[in-house]
C-alpha cells in the first residue's frame, strides 16, 4: 500500500511538471543541494545551482562568480556536485573526504568569469567487485548515504550496485524447486560475496538469515533510489552461470562444467543448456520486478580462472566462448533488450597468456557492439606489475565494444601510502589520444578497498573530468589548502619528499614486513627510503601552523603511525639478522623493540576515525538481525582482513589499523620469534586460523 501511495504522489508531481518539482525547483537541483547540505550541514547562501544540457552525451559543469555569488551550472546532479567541489578545491575553501569534511567560504566570493568543464567520458565508474567484501559487506544506510554523497561530490555517476543480489538469487532458485538448505549450502558470508558472485568460490561461513536478506532488499532500494535521484546509473549484477551443487540433482540432465580458483571449484551451467538462459532471464526478471528496469548488468565470467572449454587456440574453445557470451546476452536481452552487459577486464592483463586476441574476439563477437561494455581494470598493473602494454592497444580498441579506463589502486584495501601520483593525474590522457581508443566511453576508479590513501582519490576524481594535463605540484598545493586551510612551506616539502618515495611507486605488494607471516625477508616494494621519513617529519613540523585544522590532526595521526611502522620493519630485519648470527636472545630483544614501536602506532591509529578495528567490528555487528548473527558477522569481519580463508590468502588485506596491530600482528610475530628462539616449530597456521574467533581486547 505504501508503494502505491508513493507512486501516486510521484505521478501527481510529474503531471504538474516533468522537470520542476512540486516545490518549484528542478528535482535535479534539489537533489544536488541536498548532497551539499548533508556534507556540510548547510547549503551556502552565496551559491546557486542551475541545470544545463549535456554535450555529446557527456556531463559538463560551468562555474562563475558575479557580485560575490557563485553560480554552478551542471548537466546532472552529479555534475553540479562535482562542479561545486572543484570550486572548493581550487580555491582552498573546503573538501569532502572519508575522514572528514571542511567548508570555509568567504561571505563574499571574488568575482570570476564563467569557466566550463566538459568531461571527456560519458560515464565515471566507481567500485570494484571486491570493494563489497573488503570495505562494504556490512554497511548500513548511514555508511551508504555518506558514500553516495562522496561519489556525487567527486563526479562518479556509474557505481556498481549489487546489494540485494543474493536475495534475488534465493527467490529464483526457490521457485525452481531448491530447498532453503540447498541454497544456504551455496552461499558464503557477506564478506566473501564478491568471490561467490564472480564464480570463484561458494559455501564459506554461511548461511545468512532470511531476515538479513530482507534487510538487504530494503537497503538496496534506498541505495538505488538515492543513486538514481542523483542521475547516477547503477550497474546491477546479472547471472553468469554459477549454481549450487543441488542443481545437478534437481535437473539431472543439466550439462555443466566446473570453474576452478585456487582450492575452490564451482559448477557452471553449460551455455548450451537451456537452463542457462532460463535462470539468467528469471534473475533479470525478478530483479527488475523488485528494483525496476536496469540499464547495465555486471556479469563476470572466468575471473582469474582457466577457460574450461577446449585447448588454447582451438576452434572448440572459440565456439564455446561464443556460445557462452551469446547465452549471457540472450538471457538479459530476452527480458530487457535495452540493457548492456558489463564485464570486468581484469583477466585481459592478468591472464594475457590465456586471453589472446582470438579468444577475446570469440567471446565478444556474438554480442552487438553497444550491448557489451568492458571495464579495463588495472591500467596501473599493466604499467608497473605485468609490464605487458595497454589492453586497448593489444586488443585493438576492444574490437568495437565500449570500454572504461580504470585503475586498481590497492589490493584488499591495504592502507599503506603508495601510488604514483603523477601517473594517476595525467596517464588517462594517453588513452584519450590513442589511435586505438575505440569507444572509450568511461573513466573508472576500481580499488579493492576504500577509505584510505585519500590524496589518490582526489587525483582520480580530477583526472576523470580532464582533457588537459595538470601540474601535480599545483594540484597538491590546492588540495592542502582545501583540506587544512593553508599550505605552509613544510607541507609542500612533505609532498616533494613523498614524490621521491612512496608517491612515485606502485606495487601489488604494498605491505609492511611485520604484516606478513614470518619469516618474510623479501626486498621492500613500497620505496620506503630517507625521503619517506623526511616527508613525515616535514608534515609533522607544520603542527604550529595547522594545529587548529581537524583534518590535519587526523592525517598527523596516520603519518606518525606510518613512520613508526617503517621503523618497526627495520627492527624486524635486525631481529632476523640476529637469528642468522645465531643470537636468539638478541633477536628477541630486537623483536621487543619492534613491538614497542608498533604499540605506539596502534595507539595513534585507535584515535583515527577510519583506521581502526573497533569501527570495522561495530559496523559488522550493527548489520545483524540477531545477537548470534552479530557475533558471526564480527567473526567474518575479522577473518576477511586477516586469515581470509585460512590458507594461501592469509595476509591479503593487511590493514594498518589500530586494534589490529596490537591484537593480531604483534602476537603473531612474537609467537614466531619465541618459537624459533626456543627451537620449536611455530606451526603458524595453527596459531593464525583460530584468531578471528577470539574476542578482541580493547
Amino acid at each position: 500500500m505504501k508503494r502505491i501511495r508513493l507512486f501516486l504522489l510521484l505521478m501527481g508531481c510529474a503531471l504538474l511538471s516533468p522537470v520542476v518539482s512540486c516545490c518549484g525547483k528542478p528535482e535535479a537541483v534539489q537533489a544536488a543541494e541536498a548532497v551539499v547540505e548533508r556534507c556540510f550541514g548547510t547549503f551556502p547562501q552565496q551559491v546557486q545551482f542551475a541545470l544545463i544540457d549535456k554535450q555529446d552525451g557527456c556531463d559538463r559543469f560551468a562555474l562563475s562568480v558575479r557580485n560575490g555569488r557563485l553560480t554552478v551550472e551542471g548537466s546532472s546532479p552529479v555534475a553540479l556536485c562535482k562542479g561545486f567541489h572543484d570550486y572548493l578545491l581550487e580555491n582552498g575553501y573546503g573538501i569532502v573526504s572519508w575522514s572528514g569534511n571542511r567548508l570555509d567560504l568567504p561571505d563574499v566570493l571574488p568575482d570570476m568569469p564563467r569557466r566550463e568543464t566538459v568531461s571527456p567520458y560519458r560515464h565515471h565508474l566507481f567500485f570494484n567487485v571486491c570493494t563489497f567484501g573488503y570495505s562494504m559487506p556490512f554497511w548500513g544506510w548511514e555508511q551508504w548515504e555518506r558514500q553516495i554523497d562522496w561519489m556525487a561530490m567527486h563526479g562518479y555517476d556509474m557505481p556498481l550496485s549489487p546489494t540485494g543480489s543474493e536475495a534475488i538469487l534465493y527467490k529464483v532458485w526457490s521457485e525452481m524447486g531448491l530447498s532453503d538448505e540447498e541454497i544456504d549450502d551455496y552461499f558464503t558470508d557477506p564478506a566473501h560475496f564478491p568471490w561467490m558472485r564472480m564464480g570463484n568460490m561458494s559455501r564459506m561461513d554461511g548461511p545468512n538469515s532470511k531476515e538479513w536478506y530482507a534487510s538487504q532488499i530494503a537497503l538496496g532500494h534506498r541505495i538505488n533510489e538515492r543513486e538514481k535521484s542523483l542521475g547516477m546509473t547503477p550497474v546491477y549484477n546479472g547471472f553468469a552461470g554459477f549454481v549450487p551443487d543441488a542443481m545437478k540433482e534437481r535437473f539431472p540432465e543439466m550439462r555443466y562444467v566446473q570453474s576452478h580458483w585456487h582450492e575452490f571449484s564451482v559448477d557452471v551451467v553449460s551455455p548450451s543448456d537451456s537452463l542457462f538462459g532460463r535462470i539468467g532471464s528469471a534473475y533479470i526478471r525478478a530483479w527488475e520486478e523488485e528494483f525496476g528496469k536496469g540499464e547495465y548488468y555486471l556479469i563476470d565470467c572466468f575471473n582469474e580462472m582457466d577457460i574450461p572449454f577446449g585447448e588454447k587456440g582451438s576452434q572448440e574453445r572459440h565456439d564455446a566462448l561464443s556460445a557462452y557470451s551469446d547465452a549471457i546476452y540472450r538471457s538479459v536481452s530476452a527480458v530487457n533488450p535495452d540493457a548492456t552487459w558489463v564485464m570486468q577486464g581484469w583477466i585481459l592483463g592478468y591472464q594475457r597468456d590465456l586471453w589472446d586476441r582470438e579468444a577475446l574476439q570469440a567471446l565478444l563477437s556474438p554480442v552487438p557492439d553497444e550491448k557489451l561494455m568492458i571495464i579495463d581494470l588495472g591500467v596501473d598493473f599493466n604499467e608497473y606489475v605485468w609490464k605487458n602494454g595497454r589492453n586497448w592497444d593489444f586488443y585493438e580498441g576492444f574490437y568495437g565494444k565500449p570500454w572504461v579506463w580504470s585503475t586498481v589502486s590497492n589490493f584488499g584495501g591495504r592502507c599503506t601510502a603508495i601510488g604514483d601520483l603523477e601517473f594517476y593525474l595525467n596517464e588517462p590522457l594517453k588513452a584519450l589520444a590513442s589511435p586505438n581508443r575505440g569507444k572509450l566511453w568511461g573513466y573508472g576508479s576500481s580499488p579493492e578497498g576504500i577509505e584510505n590513501n585519500e590524496i589518490q582519490y582526489e587525483i582520480f576524481s580530477s583526472a576523470g573530468w580532464s582533457s588537459e594535463p595538470k601540474d601535480l605540484t599545483e594540484f597538491l598545493r590546492q588540495y592542502s589548502v582545501a583540506r587544512y586551510g593553508a599550505a605552509p612551506e613544510s607541507l609542500m616539502t612533505f609532498w616533494a619528499e613523498m614524490r621521491q618515495s612512496a608517491f612515485s611507486a606502485f606495487s601489488d605488494n604494498a605491505r609492511w614486513h611485520w604484516q606478513r607471516r614470518q619469516p618474510y625477508r623479501k626486498p621492500d616494494e613500497m620505496k620506503i627510503n630517507e625521503h619517506y621519513y623526511k616527508a613525515i617529519d616535514a608534515f609533522l613540523a607544520a603542527e604550529d601552523q595547522l594545529k587548529d585544522s581537524p583534518l590535519y590532526r587526523v592525517d598527523a595521526l596516520q603519518w606518525e603511525a606510518f613512520a613508526l611502522c617503517g621503523r618497526a620493519d627495520e627492527k624486524l630485519a635486525a631481529a632476523h639478522e640476529a637469528l642468522d648470527r645465531r643470537k636468539p636472545a638478541l633477536a628477541l630483544e630486537r623483536e621487543r623493540e619492534m613491538e614497542q614501536l608498533l604499540m605506539q602506532a596502534d595507539s595513534l591509529l585507535c584515535l583515527h576515525p577510519l583506521l581502526n578495528l573497533d569501527r570495522w567490528e561495530r559496523i559488522a555487528r550493527e548489520a545483524a538481525t540477531s545477537k548470534t548473527e552479530a557475533e558471526r558477522f564480527a567473526y567474518n569481519a575479522r577473518k576477511i582482513v586477516t586469515t581470509w580463508d585460512g590458507t594461501d590468502h592469509t595476509d591479503y588485506a593487511c590493514r594498518v589499523w589500530g586494534g589490529l596491530i596490537r591484537n593480531w600482528y604483534i602476537p603473531r610475530v612474537r609467537h614466531w620469534f619465541e618459537s624459533v628462539a626456543a627451537g620449536q616449530d611455530p606451526r603458524m597456521r595453527q596459531f593464525e586460523n583460530p584468531w578471528p574467533e577470539k574476542p578482541i581486547r580493547n
